[in-house]
């Protein structure tokens, strides 16, 4: 009796701790500080932009005048992911001509 009364004691008790699981946000893609955004201007050379925000996620064989930098966390608890994009247009001399901005978060 004494040993079922032990097995249900640590069956409950692995049951409680099972739903203590920590759950881990996993970012993916480029993470962009909020200052290194703001210091890519119009002008800047493409080095430059490298420089401040790192590789682009992709640069579009067709669309070489564009690099796309996107950062998304997938987060495990409801309504808490965070996506942030920018795009960075380049002129014919390689030289930042435009900057789009978006960042989203689910409350």
């Amino acid at each position: 009796m004494m040993r079922i009364l032990r097995v249900a004691a640590a069956l409950g008790l692995l049951t409680l701790l099972m739903a203590c699981v920590y759950r881990q946000d996993i970012p993916q893609g480029n993470f962009l500080r909020d200052d290194d955004v703001e210091q890519v201007e119009v002008g800047m050379t493409r080095s430059q932009v490298r420089f401040l925000l790192g590789t682009p996620m992709l640069k579009a064989p067709l669309h070489q005048d564009r690099w796309l930098y996107h950062y998304f966390v997938d987060s495990q608890r409801e309504h808490r992911n965070r996506e942030r994009f920018l795009a960075v247009y380049f002129d014919e001399q390689g030289r930042v001509s435009n900057i789009r901005k978006e960042r989203t978060e689910d409350s």
